[in-house]
């Protein structure tokens, strides 16, 4: 009976969420499959870790490889994988999942807003604008922790700032908590927006140090236990070093100038002064209104909305510039793209509402009454919603993922799934089992890098890897085998375009995502002595990551030359480990195998 009053009462924010959720429904509707490649798909690395959950895995643990954390983070991971064990099918429950973040997001943003602005009709203008159609529908991690977590924090934190009790420090500790749980960057950056809280709000505090820092202190023990589920293993184990050169070639070149001080104007300008199209120009439009009446604002003494905004506007865009002091000084950043849209995304849509609301004191002049300024806000927000939705809809990937998922890879996976365990290893290429685990959770020796444990040094498993498909010492192999307890091999007919590229002569033209290590004389010499062919190159590490903003290096790539023929790529060596399982043929044409590794 409450539900349905408070809908009543809030029956403007009913509608706009359910016409959010109907925009939600037609992105989905038509897809057969994620709209996303399903080879190095960052919504199929995800689909891998909801699936290892699902049959048996835990969320807490790599759903790649063994004795590694998780890629992605966990909380997503829950909720979605908790679905597809009611007996959904793993990519249903991600489409399900979607629908609830958006409601706990909208209700969230709702709330923070009418806590701000102490308006309905406000509330409803600050969801649409945060949930403009192209941030949904929620289908990984990264947008789960941007739209629905980080806005939790920002709520929770004004409550606290308004009232310290010992209620609302518990309560913003779990928020701060489950950013640990949910992304890097919003842990990194609730940290330091909490951090600068206390320097901005609680040193003003006439009490002694001792109680200023008080409610500080329980939101970091409370945030803290919750976080170290995930980051023990991180801080006490790995001691916060990531693997060799992974903050190097996984991001953009950060210690490139010109890319510091573009990315410093793309921070600012990206909010106020877009005006590329009419859906951007007019919210630019009401945030830069919100900026200037912001600041035209009389300061108060007493903590309030402005004041929040104000601090949320210079900590946020401080903290999100933060590689102008830190790579300079450290050689060190914190994904500064990534951080501006965990912190800026909320506060650009905070000051679009006090843009709006600033802005219709002068509606007179317009000869139109504030309700009816607000009223064509709200108009123009649904068909700017329609017009995002229907550019995003029409998108490469979005149509791509209208068709089925191909059969023999669908095939495999249902085989591995229904006859083997949920930590059974596969052994493949990279991209042939990124494929496979997307959809059966199963583990592998390598994969892709960028969607890994970056603690993880992946240079010793891609040599080993290579040593058990192309090496000349059999007994290495089967100690490498016996060591990854390796249970299959996987083939398809994908194999030699999923690591290299032929012209019509069979010269190599280009390489897509082979086995590859740092170039040292250690690798070679591993190489050397186990007689696989490799090729110096100097060039971008992971394939999703390659332009002039991304770093290059002296890589050594596992030569095409070590295959052996297109259907048995892999040394002559490995046969006699393996017995056929599974296969698929598809118009006279093998187009998958499975293979049962037996010692």
């Amino acid at each position: 009976m409450r539900l349905i009053e408070w809908c009543k009462q809030n029956w403007m924010f009913v509608g706009a969420l359910g016409f959010l959720a109907a925009l939600n429904y037609f992105y989905l509707s038509p897809l057969e499959s994620l709209p996303s490649p399903l080879y190095g798909g960052d919504y199929y690395y995800q689909l891998g870790q909801t699936s290892h959950f699902k049959f048996g895995g835990s969320p807490f643990d790599s759903a790649t490889i063994l004795g590694a954390l998780p890629g992605y983070f966990v909380l997503y991971t829950l909720g979605a994988g908790l679905i597809a064990k009611l007996g959904f099918d793993v990519i249903a429950a991600h489409f399900i999942f979607s629908y609830i973040v958006l409601l706990l997001g909208g209700v969230v943003f709702y709330s923070l807003v009418k806590k701000l602005f102490d308006s309905k009709i406000l509330g409803v203008i600050g969801v649409l604008v945060f949930f403009m159609a192209d941030k949904f529908p929620i289908l990984k991690y990264t947008p789960f922790s941007e739209m629905l977590i980080m806005p939790l924090v920002i709520l929770l934190l004004f409550n606290f700032l308004k009232d310290n009790s010992r209620k609302n420090s518990i309560f913003l500790g779990i928020g701060y908590g489950l950013t640990g749980l949910t992304h890097s960057i919003s842990f990194i950056g609730s940290t330091l927006l909490i951090f600068s809280a206390f320097f901005w709000y609680g040193l003003r505090r006439k009490d002694s140090l001792a109680s200023k820092l008080k409610p500080y202190v329980i939101v970091a023990i409370v945030g803290g236990l919750i976080a170290m589920a995930y980051w023990a293993a991180p801080i006490f184990v790995h001691q916060g070093q990531t693997s060799p050169n992974y903050n190097e070639w996984n991001n953009q070149d950060w210690s490139d100038s010109g890319l510091q001080f573009e990315f410093a104007k793309n921070v600012i300008g990206g909010g106020l002064f877009s005006f590329g199209n009419l859906n951007v120009a007019f919210v630019s439009i009401f945030t830069l209104i919100g900026l200037i009446g912001l600041f035209l604002h009389k300061k108060s003494k007493e903590f309030g909305t402005e004041s929040y905004l104000k601090f949320l506007l210079v900590s946020g865009v401080v903290i999100t510039l933060h590689y102008l002091v830190s790579m300079n000084l450290f050689g060190m950043h914190f994904i500064p793209d990534r951080m501006n849209t965990m912190l800026m995304l909320p506060v650009w849509s905070l000051l679009f509402v006090y843009g709006v609301r600033f802005g219709s004191r002068f509606s007179k002049g317009f000869k139109l009454t504030r309700k009816q300024c607000v009223s064509l806000v709200v108009l123009a927000l649904l068909i700017f919603q329609v017009s995002a939705y229907n550019i995003k809809s029409d998108s490469q990937w979005y149509q791509s993922a209208r068709n089925e998922l191909p059969v023999h890879v669908v095939g495999a996976s249902e085989y591995l799934i229904e006859h083997g365990e949920v930590n059974d290893v596969i052994l493949t290429t990279k991209e042939l089992g990124f494929s496979i685990n997307a959809l059966s959770g199963r583990k592998l020796i390598s994969t892709r890098r960028a969607q890994n444990d970056p603690f993880i040094d992946m240079d010793p498993r891609e040599l080993d890897h290579a040593i058990i498909f192309y090496g000349d010492d059999d007994s290495m192999r089967k100690t490498l085998i016996q060591k990854y307890s390796v249970d299959y091999v996987y083939w398809d007919s994908f194999w030699i375009q999923s690591e290299y590229t032929f012209d019509d002569s069979g010269r190599v033209v280009g390489s897509f995502d082979p086995l590859l290590v740092f170039d040292s004389e250690e690798n070679r010499r591993i190489l050397n002595k186990y007689g696989v062919q490799y090729l110096p190159q100097h060039t971008w590490v992971d394939p999703a990551l390659r332009g002039d903003e991304y770093r290059t290096f002296d890589l050594l790539l596992i030569s095409p030359g070590n295959y052996r023929s297109f259907s048995t790529p892999w040394s002559s060596g490995l046969d006699k480990y393996l017995t056929e399982v599974w296969r698929y043929d598809g118009d006279g044409n093998v187009l998958g195998k499975i293979y049962k590794v037996e010692l």
